[in-house]
């Protein structure tokens, strides 16, 4: 499934490519000291809305046809990394 973004304006284009000029001839005693850093998080308990289930009609609140989840969700572990030019 491809990820779906807005489409960035000309402005936004062009303040990139800005940012990035200001950095492209930096030399790597300037890179030493530059720290890179992400995160992310994940659940415990994906939330997927496309689930689907078949069921004879007039019995959509029986048990068997009934999935059970949690009302504040079930949780949730969060990475955070990070890299410089020696690798830590």
């Amino acid at each position: 499934m491809p990820a779906i973004k807005p489409r960035l304006k000309p402005r936004q284009i062009q303040d990139r490519l800005n940012f990035a000029l200001e950095f492209v001839d930096k030399d790597m005693r300037y890179w030493s000291r530059v720290l890179f850093t992400d995160e992310t998080q994940v659940l415990l308990h994906p939330i997927d809305r496309r689930r689907r289930v078949r069921r004879p009609r007039n019995q959509r609140n029986e048990s068997k046809f009934i999935v059970q989840k949690s009302k504040y969700g079930e949780g949730s572990i969060m990475f955070w990394g990070s890299i410089n030019l020696r690798g830590t």
